[in-house]
Parts: structure tokens; C-alpha cells; sequence
């Protein structure tokens, strides 16, 4: 998550560390809704693709063949 810059990492934090809705974290970062939709989606991806460039998904992905 630290590889995340803060646009992308505070609404992830506080989408699944907290809980808390992507309307709650549009009226907390003061945005719109489908802004904090869209950059938990590019989060994601981004996520995936670091695990992706360490070998991570491929491990897990072997795991369940």
C-alpha cells in the first residue's frame, strides 16, 4: 500500500481498513462518489499489478490448480 500515493491509498485505507462507504470517503475527502469509485478501481489495479511484477499472483494463481 505504501507504493500507492495518497490519492489512491486514503480510499482504500478507509474503504477496507475502516469499512466505510465510497460516499462516506467522497463527503471525507470532499470529491464525488464516482471520483473515489474510479480511484479505488485504478487502486486495485494497481495493487495487482505490483503483486503481479513480484510473482505474487502467479504463485497464487499455481495454488489453485
Amino acid at each position: 500500500l505504501e507504493r500507492l500515493t495518497p490519492k489512491f491509498r486514503d480510499p482504500i485505507d478507509l474503504h477496507y481498513r475502516e469499512d466505510r462507504t465510497a460516499e462516506w470517503i467522497a463527503h471525507h475527502l470532499e470529491t464525488t462518489k464516482d471520483a473515489i469509485q474510479k480511484r479505488l478501481q485504478r487502486a486495485r489495479i494497481q495493487l495487482a499489478e505490483c503483486l503481479e511484477h513480484r510473482g505474487v499472483l502467479t504463485k497464487l494463481a499455481n495454488l489453485h490448480e
